[in-house]
């Protein structure tokens, strides 16, 4: 096979169908692979999706079925296990694709043998679409891989076009208690052993702004693993390669951000837990210089537990707001 294309499927019913035709209406099906993920969808999005692969009799598609739903990290891992292509592309299946997508990725990527192969994409909101460029680029992995962890460069997994070799060569796979940022731990680690990246200057992905997405809706539990659990698992990549001279600084500034992030939710009930984490780093926050003092001393007192300081700051910061307004 040349390409897998994985397409995870939970509760997609709206939007499945769009998604599929643009995948199976594309320019190259010769030597491509559908694998689709059902991670126990409790809508009739698999209902569709049968319907649809009915009628491309002569494509490659393989549907796997999950016994219970086990999230969207285990779903893609299980979409990798399966996959037999050369290259390897993920799709989220409230998206859809233009339809010279797989065609003009591969001829590129086999020309410039890439290990990853990067491109644009178009941000789909109710009435507008916008093109989303790729910001910050390099041909060197490990600098993708700090731009990544400054959050200059997407970790989504749509927009990279992946050698399966670097899966297995290195050994790659998701963390699957990680939910919430679990294509930024998968596209660090392919950063982080890749010696051959390229960028193709075009959009092929319409990335949905899915208002009801559970991105969209952050809980108690995937807090946790935005602000908590992701920057120590990305951490963990750095140490188990030895990166630690190369990435060491840009850990520290990962972690100092969700700190950051953390003080717009120490107002809310349970939420206490946000108040000091990673506090390793805390000797690292007057270096922050690029940050405002307000905001300095709202993670100082954050440190030392005085909640109501931060509570103050945050009602004055509102209040600023709707005056500006």
């Amino acid at each position: 096979m040349d390409i897998s294309v994985l397409v995870p499927i939970y509760n997609v019913e709206k939007y499945i169908e769009e998604c599929l035709v643009s995948l199976f209406e594309q320019t190259k099906t010769d030597g491509v692979e559908f694998i689709l993920v059902n991670d126990c969808t409790s809508d009739n999005s698999m209902n569709i999706a049968r319907r649809v692969i009915a009628n491309y009799p002569n494509l490659t598609v393989k549907i796997i079925e999950h016994h219970e739903n086990r999230g969207s990290a285990a779903t893609r891992q299980t979409g990798l296990d399966a996959m037999t292509g050369e290259y390897t592309l993920q799709i989220d299946s409230d998206d859809w694709c233009e339809l010279n997508m797989l065609e003009e990725l591969y001829k590129r990527a086999k020309e410039t043998d890439a290990d990853i192969l990067c491109c644009d994409a178009y941000q789909n909101d109710e009435n507008r679409e916008f093109y989303l460029r790729t910001p910050h680029f390099s041909k060197d992995g490990i600098k993708c891989a700090e731009f990544l962890l400054d959050e200059k460069l997407q970790g989504a997994l749509w927009r990279k076009f992946i050698k399966r070799s670097l899966y297995i060569d290195n050994r790659i796979s998701l963390v699957e208690r990680i939910n919430l940022g679990e294509d930024q731990i998968l596209s660090f680690q392919l950063f982080c052993v890749a010696n051959n990246i390229h960028y193709l200057p075009k959009a092929f992905y319409h990335y949905r702004n899915n208002p009801n997405s559970i991105t969209k809706a952050p809980n108690i539990d995937r807090l946790r693993e935005q602000l908590i659990y992701l920057p120590i698992e990305l951490e963990k990549i750095v140490t188990k390669r030895e990166l630690n001279n190369v990435l060491g600084n840009a850990v520290i500034r990962r972690k100092l951000r969700a700190k950051i992030d953390a003080l717009a939710y120490l107002g809310s009930p349970n939420h206490k837990e946000f108040a000091n984490i990673h506090p390793e780093v805390n000797k690292y926050i007057n270096t922050m210089t690029h940050v405002s003092p307000i905001v300095r001393f709202g993670l100082i007192q954050a440190t030392k537990g005085r909640l109501y300081i931060i509570n103050i700051i945050l009602i004055m910061i509102k209040i600023k707001k709707k005056l500006i307004k």
